[in-house]
């Protein structure tokens, strides 16, 4: 799990850099990095 994790946060840093040029993937890391921030920012309001 905690490697999933990390490999997760290394795509999206990639991503950012745009060392990733499959523009697919780069959106959908984005996207879930989008909604891991919204489910948090949920827990912290509740």
């Amino acid at each position: 799990m905690i490697e999933e994790i990390k490999n997760f946060d290394l795509k999206l840093f990639l991503c950012f850099l745009e060392i990733i040029h499959d523009e697919i993937i780069c959106e959908r890391i984005r996207t879930c990095e989008q909604m891991k921030w919204d489910l948090e920012e949920d827990t912290l309001w509740q």
